[in-house]
């Protein structure tokens, strides 16, 4: 316990957010967030490389074709449309013209949008779903040292973020074999 307080004293973390997570049933880290000004249940999505929007809430949104093409699930359904949602606040922070897929009418049920890698990989993600918050950390103040609050039960588990996918990544064996697993909420 001494060794993690030192450890704690150390690290200078720095909260820019902190969020309750929206009840779900599936226990999702949901979180409410304004989009174009209007509150919406948006998915955290660890596994996601872009952010996807639903078709219904886009009326009046700016509609491009995207340079890349995205796909979507073990079918790999085609994603080619990029939606500029005029605003997208995060905590007290207000980001303009907010680049989102347009996802499949009825594949986000349970939310208005998700956020992937590409705007998860800006801050420190931390989703505590024993307490329902969601709290976003300034990167790189604490390398080795995000594991800041005191507790007796830590075990290291070797995560990667993969290079160019932006995916979490768990290395494990199964069988006997070495396996790589992605941690997609």
């Amino acid at each position: 316990a001494s060794a993690l307080a030192a450890r704690a004293a150390e690290c200078t973390l720095k909260r820019e957010v902190a969020m309750p997570m929206v009840a779900s049933a599936e226990g999702s880290p949901i979180v409410s967030l304004r989009i174009d000004g209007k509150p919406e249940n948006v998915l955290l999505d660890t596994g996601g490389f872009w952010s996807m929007i639903d078709p219904s809430i886009i009326d009046g949104f700016r509609h491009v074709r995207s340079p890349v093409e995205g796909r979507l699930g073990v079918g790999g359904i085609k994603m080619d449309t990029l939606v500029y949602a005029p605003s997208l606040q995060i905590g007290p922070t207000v980001f303009k013209d907010v680049a989102f897929f347009e996802a499949p009418k009825g594949y986000l049920s349970h939310f208005s949008a998700t956020l992937g890698a590409d705007w998860l990989s800006q801050s420190d993600i931390e989703i505590d779903p024993v307490h329902g918050t969601v709290s976003m950390f300034t990167k790189d103040h604490c390398e080795g040292k995000v594991v800041y609050w005191p507790h007796d039960d830590l075990a290291a588990v070797d995560m990667r973020i993969e290079p160019g996918a932006r995916h979490l990544t768990v290395p494990m064996t199964l069988n006997g074999e070495a396996i790589r697993t992605l941690i997609d909420t």
